[in-house]
């Protein structure tokens, strides 16, 4: 059974919350990321300024950050470029990278001046972790 706890921000009413999860990138049910990432999914930690910025981290028992997305007003790559190996990802969102070093794909969906950044944390190679990621992206980029 996956245990949930749900970071809330004083005076939020039950609902407050739910409605938060129901979009970005907590919008994401355990079992999808379970089905990518091929383990249970234990915990599920949401933060963050719900309007600007927010971070929703799915656990499992072997990896306490085994998938982490992010989602921010942004339509910038800047940040993710600075580093070396750097690997334009076609196909997925209007732009996207994926920086190996970190395990981070970073996608961004102009339409909606969002950026997605998600970050892998479970066992696999370098390209099977951004398979995984790229398959967390389709699943999430609808959602935001």
């Amino acid at each position: 059974m996956t245990k949930k706890r749900l970071c809330q921000r004083q005076g939020d009413s039950d609902a407050a919350v739910v409605s938060r999860a129901a979009s970005g990138p907590c919008a994401l049910t355990d079992a999808e990321v379970s089905g990518v990432i091929k383990q249970e999914v234990t915990e599920t930690f949401t933060e963050g300024n719900w309007g600007i910025a927010s971070t929703c981290t799915y656990a499992t028992a072997a990896a306490p950050a085994a998938i982490r997305l992010s989602s921010a007003m942004s339509s910038d790559l800047s940040s993710d470029r600075m580093f070396d190996g750097v690997q334009e990802v076609p196909a997925l969102g209007d732009e996207a990278v994926w920086v190996p070093v970190l395990s981070n794909l970073t996608v961004i969906d102009r339409s909606k001046n969002k950026l997605l950044r998600i970050g892998v944390g479970v066992p696999g190679t370098k390209p099977e972790r951004l398979e995984i990621a790229k398959a967390i992206a389709r699943l999430a980029l609808p959602k935001l």
